[in-house]
């Protein structure tokens, strides 16, 4: 039985000679290759079944070496009569012919017996043959040679690296030690779960200060130097070369170690191909569990290593997700590839999303669904764009923020060298292949298609102002307590409607109705007292006054004489104090009687003066206004609608019983006879709006209904927004259904016009022309 993990000698037809040469004909015809004798029979040890050192033990003669027998492979692949096993990849193929033979989506062209074959597309990471290529790291983000495999600017010597990384992967040399491993992990996340407080407060205190930055720096160092370390150990390891490893520069000269994983390890087993590529993510998950470790260790004593070890955590972390992120070529991408041992995923997702589901070269070893393929590539689409979309939002923000126009030209300069950088790489010339560059001239679809764009760009668009909006009623009026006191009665329910002037609820009254009662009362002795001193007294009143005096003032001397009695004996300790102070108040209270008889008496002798008559008519005044606020007050006890509309209060039904203070809101009254609704529109756009434009409304409550309206006002101020400056438009609702309710929110388009359709998707570009690039013209 054919073991599918090694590679296999497929020929389709052969044809011998008499000089016992074989032409091998491949299985889609037009590919011919001649092998002599010898030849033949190597080719046929790619049986399946046997691995590299058995097809070198059973070679015919002892003129075969293992570089020999992978140059035949390489000719018999390039000649496609040898499949790729599961563990074992076709190798890189020595030359390339691509302007002889046609290459499309579909698959290769027929090549005539004599032509020159056409190769494969150069290796990548191990195990791949789609563009030369880095496993890359958390630097390899913004660094990354892509595509210059062999380039490293200084070598370094390799033996200390692999001697510090041999430390590192023991837990890629099998399942048992993996589990070891992550079990260890676990332990590092439950520490810092149980102690989180502590972690939290320690990474808090690296936050905006210069620590943050020195131990950012030095953490990146030292997850490239255990990453590269742990990658060239494997390298040592599970291949039989010696890693190259050294420094690369990237951007403003940083310098960064790097391990070339070109060579043997690309042509690896697929076993060995995964430990590669995951030991430097175990290189540095094993740094970040062993900080763990070590603050724990330090957390109470040395306090500035401690935070080192978060730091450095933090950093780790942020790392590996960066790498572990499969939608990237980096860490995580290269181990989904090996792991479905499909090296050019992201080629074969491309192609799915073209619609093509055939590609133009044979790595294929698994195939994988269609669908999976759409379904990864739109993933990866849409994560480059949210990317770019944070750069843009984040950085761009910032430094438009700060430096205006320059600084957001400078991040795009930034992005737009490194995009073309990127893609310098992307075709290099690995030693085995070569490429020549034609000058680009248009296709005639390609002709069509900008055509087609023309057209479209001189189309009439209607452009619409877009904003915010919320809906408001045409009045609205809140109930609040005149006066405070206890809500005794409610007379509506939410959603009534009331008149103007109709009574909500009743508060207790007593209290104003005693100060009324008292009003009326004080007013009526001052209009008796104010009669009788118009008048005068008669004799006959002037006598009882007498005599009320002279009462009083007997009542008073025998009040005096008695208190001095008991006054007396309370000093000999013969009364007891309540007796004594009883006397003593009986002749205070004769006092102010005999006083208050003598001053009657004098106001009914005294003649009738102006002066009196004046103040007893000012005090009367003054009673009839306390009057008439505690009338005032009493009515205030039944809250009134100010105004015609509906209850929309929905505290009002459990109000009975509530205390309210003065002023204390009650209810809120809305009059939606008719509706409007307050857009935010952005000040960029308001210069399109005119009073009774068309608008058309989305709320959030109805996303597949439209409402429309018609601008009523336009504000004559700009306000302050999340985003910028806005002006409210108000627009008068049309809503014949009675759907919407005040305070819904959603999207709304003011109608701007019609304009051409370039004009109209190119706003933004001309207004940053036209006012921010003009406002730097000195």
């Amino acid at each position: 039985m054919i073991d599918s993990r090694y590679r296999r000698f497929v020929p389709d037809r052969l044809v011998e000679h008499a000089d016992g040469s074989v032409d091998v004909h491949a299985a889609h015809g037009g590919f011919v290759l001649r092998l002599s004798a010898r030849e033949y029979a190597v080719a046929q040890l790619f049986d399946g079944q046997r691995g590299a050192a058995a097809r070198l033990a059973a070679a015919p003669d002892a003129g075969w070496s293992v570089a020999t027998i992978e140059g035949l492979a390489a000719e018999l692949t390039a000649h496609r009569l040898l499949q790729a096993g599961t563990h074992e990849p076709l190798p890189t193929p020595a030359h390339n012919d691509a302007e002889r033979v046609g290459l499309g989506w579909t698959g290769f062209e027929p090549v005539l017996a004599g032509m020159p074959p056409m190769s494969l597309p150069p290796s990548s990471v191990p195990g791949s043959r789609v563009s030369p290529g880095l496993t890359g790291g958390l630097t390899g983000l913004v660094t990354g040679r892509r595509g210059q495999a062999n380039q490293i600017d200084r070598p370094l010597p390799p033996a200390w690296f692999v001697a510090i990384g041999r430390l590192l992967i023991w837990p890629v040399r099998s399942r048992l030690h993996l589990a070891a491993f992550v079990a260890l992990c676990a332990m590092a996340v439950a520490l810092v779960i149980t102690h989180r407080y502590e972690w939290l407060q320690m990474s808090a205190g690296l936050l905006g200060s210069y620590r943050a930055i020195a131990t950012a720096a030095i953490a990146a160092a030292l997850i490239n130097l255990l990453s590269m370390s742990a990658r060239a150990a494997a390298i040592a390891q599970y291949t039989p070369s010696t890693p190259r490893i050294g420094l690369v520069y990237g951007v403003l000269r940083i310098p960064r170690l790097f391990v070339d994983t070109a060579g043997a390890a690309e042509r690896a087993g697929r076993t060995e191909r995964l430990q590669i590529v995951g030991s430097g993510l175990v290189g540095s998950t094993a740094a970040a569990t062993l900080a763990v470790f070590t603050w724990f260790l330090f957390v109470d004593s040395q306090v500035s290593i401690a935070r080192f070890c978060v730091g450095l955590t933090i950093v780790t972390t942020i790392s590996l997700a960066l790498r572990l992120n499969p939608l990237m070529r980096y860490d995580g991408y290269f181990l989904l590839c090996h792991l479905l041992d499909t090296p050019d995923l992201r080629e074969q997702a491309i192609g799915a999303m073209l619609g093509v589901r055939g590609r133009p070269w044979f790595v294929r070893v698994r195939r994988i669904p269609y669908r999976a393929l759409l379904a990864y590539g739109l993933a990866a689409v849409v994560f480059l764009f949210v990317l770019l979309w944070l750069i843009l939002w984040g950085v761009g923000g910032w430094l438009a923020d700060r430096f205006h126009g320059v600084g957001f030209l400078a991040l795009l300069s930034v992005m737009g060298v490194f995009m073309v950088r990127q893609y310098s790489r992307a075709a290099v010339d690995r030693s085995t292949m070569g490429h020549v560059k034609r000058p680009w001239r248009p296709t005639r679809r390609q002709k069509i298609a900008a055509l087609v764009v023309a057209i479209v760009c001189v189309l009439p668009y209607p452009y619409s102002a877009s904003g915010e909006f919320e809906i408001l009623p045409r009045d609205r009026a809140d109930v609040r307590a005149l006066v405070a006191g206890d809500v005794r009665e409610v007379l509506v329910t939410e959603g009534e409607a009331v008149s103007a002037g109709q009574t909500v609820a009743r508060l207790d009254d007593a209290a104003q109705r005693a100060r009324v009662a008292a009003s009326e009362a004080e007013l009526a002795r001052l209009e008796a007292e104010l009669t009788i001193v118009r008048k005068g007294a008669r004799e006959e009143e002037i006598e009882v006054a007498r005599s009320k005096v002279e009462t009083a003032k007997a009542a008073a001397e025998l009040a005096e004489r008695s208190a001095a009695r008991v006054a007396t004996a309370f000093r000999g300790k013969s009364v007891t104090p309540q007796e004594y102070e009883r006397a003593q108040g009986a002749a205070d209270v004769a006092r102010q009687q005999l006083l208050e008889a003598e001053r009657a008496l004098a106001l009914i002798e005294s003649p009738a003066l102006e002066e009196r008559i004046q103040s007893l008519e000012a005090e009367k005044r003054r009673i009839q206004a306390e009057l008439e606020y505690a009338r005032q007050e009493l009515a205030y006890t039944e809250i009134k609608a100010p105004i015609a509309g509906r209850i929309v209060s929905s505290e009002l039904q459990f109000a009975r019983g509530h205390y309210l203070n003065r002023g204390d809101p009650l209810a809120v009254i809305e009059d939606t006879a008719e509706l409007y609704a307050d857009i935010r529109i952005p000040e960029s756009s308001i210069g399109q709006v005119a009073i009774d434009a068309d608008a058309s409304l989305k709320p959030w409550a109805f996303p597949h209904a439209s409402f429309g309206g018609r601008v009523r006002t336009i504000a004559p101020a700009a306000d302050d927004d999340t985003y910028g400056k806005v002006i409210r438009v108000q627009v008068v609702l049309t809503d014949p259904d009675d759907k919407l309710r005040t305070g819904m929110t959603g999207n709304a388009k003011v109608d701007a016009g019609w304009s051409l359709t370039v004009i109209v998707f190119t706003r933004a570009i001309a207004r940053f022309i036209f006012v921010e690039l003009w406002s730097w013209i000195p």
